[in-house]
Order: structure tokens, then C-alpha cells, then sequence
């Protein structure tokens, strides 16, 4: 994601829907402002939304983890998205790295979502069916939005990287 700033004008800075209509209007014409700007192509938000509805819904349903958070942090570090500290004592600490799906191609998020899938559905819920989970969260988030391997099933969402 980039930075950059854009005057809004009497024809300029168009938006593509409702609420990004009311966040120009807020602009009087002819104020610079900054917006964030990152490639759609990327679908790193869709991701970003997904992977957090799966983890929620995982969690609501399990009992070994005290919070989302806990589950999102151990799937890191078992997932090996993490940072290894080794202390003088031989001890080992892992900190998990932030996700940062914008950074990922396309290929490397579906791979990651579904090692999550199955590490969700191997671990921390044994036997729940992992298309039937991706099938609930694309529900959830209101139809398909990343194609996601989750094992065994044609696979549905957007095409194209």
C-alpha cells in the first residue's frame, strides 16, 4: 500500500459507492488529502477479511483458547509465521509476525489460508470438514471472495490474481 494525496475537484476524485461518496463529501473542492492506495488486483484486503472471520469463528466453537487473538497467534507461530528467540538458558520463545497479505502474492495467501483451513481443522477442532468451514465463511462474508484449496472439492471465488 502507497500513500499519495488527491485534490478533490469538481470532477475529480470520484467514488465507487455509497460510503466512499460520504467520505469525499466530507473534503470542501479543492482540499489535498491523503489516501491509501493499494492494488485491488491483490484481493489483500478479501483475504485479510476472511482469515479473521475464519479465526473468530474457529474460536467461538473450541475451548482450548482463552481469545481470538490467542488462536490468531498460535496458528502464526504453528504455521511458522513467526520470530525464533533462543536465550542464553537454551530456552526458545516464538513471536508471531504480523499478517501482512498485501505483501503476499496471490499464490502465497491461498497457500497460507489453506494451511490454516487444515491446521484449524486438524488441531484445533479435529474433524471438522474444511470445506464445509470455507463454505460457512464465504456465507458469512457474503459469497465467495478468495480461492481457497481447503481439500477435495472444486474450488469457487475470484479468478485472477
Amino acid at each position: 500500500m502507497v500513500e499519495i494525496l488527491l485534490r478533490r475537484t469538481v470532477g475529480g476524485a470520484a467514488a465507487e459507492n455509497a460510503d466512499g461518496q460520504a467520505v469525499l463529501a466530507r473534503f470542501p473542492i479543492g482540499m489535498l488529502f491523503p489516501a491509501d492506495v493499494a492494488d485491488p488486483r491483490r484481493r489483500s484486503g478479501q483475504y485479510h477479511r476472511f482469515f479473521f472471520c475464519l479465526v473468530n469463528k474457529v474460536w467461538e466453537n473450541q475451548s482450548a483458547y482463552k481469545t481470538a487473538d490467542h488462536l490468531r497467534k498460535a496458528l502464526l507461530i504453528r504455521l511458522g509465521h513467526c520470530a525464533e528467540y533462543r536465550f542464553k538458558d537454551g530456552t526458545m520463545v516464538f513471536m508471531p509476525d504480523s499478517m501482512a497479505f498485501a505483501r503476499m502474492t496471490s499464490e502465497e495467501a491461498e497457500r497460507f489460508m489453506g494451511e490454516a483451513i487444515k491446521f484449524l481443522c486438524e488441531e484445533v477442532i479435529p474433524g471438522l470438514e474444511p470445506n464445509a468451514l470455507r463454505r460457512e465463511i464465504e456465507e458469512m462474508i457474503g459469497g465467495p471472495s478468495v480461492v481457497i484449496d481447503a481439500g477435495g472439492e472444486p474450488l469457487t471465488g475470484l479468478e485472477g490474481g
